[in-house]
């Protein structure tokens, strides 16, 4: 039986699932709220590495007729930073 995504969060999460053994990922976690050094970040999931505790940080973003400016990609860079 195939699932029905409701999001492409949802895509993702399942995504990083199937492969957390392959980058040593202890768990995977949806979308949910981080506390960073500077703020609060929304993220769309979550893995954290075996061991070291280390996190992957997911984020979607769907841009069917455009790419991604450079300001979108600097908050993603500020949200991994901090």
């Amino acid at each position: 039986m195939t699932k029905k995504w409701e999001t492409y969060e949802q895509v993702a999460t399942e995504l990083l699932c199937r492969i957390q053994d392959q980058l040593g990922l202890s768990s995977v976690e949806p979308k949910q709220l981080v506390e960073g050094q500077a703020t609060e970040w929304e993220i769309d999931a979550k893995g954290t590495r075996t061991g070291t505790g280390a996190i992957v940080v997911i984020e979607c973003r769907r841009y069917p007729k455009s790419r991604l400016n450079q300001q979108e990609v600097a908050a993603i860079g500020r949200t991994i930073s901090d």
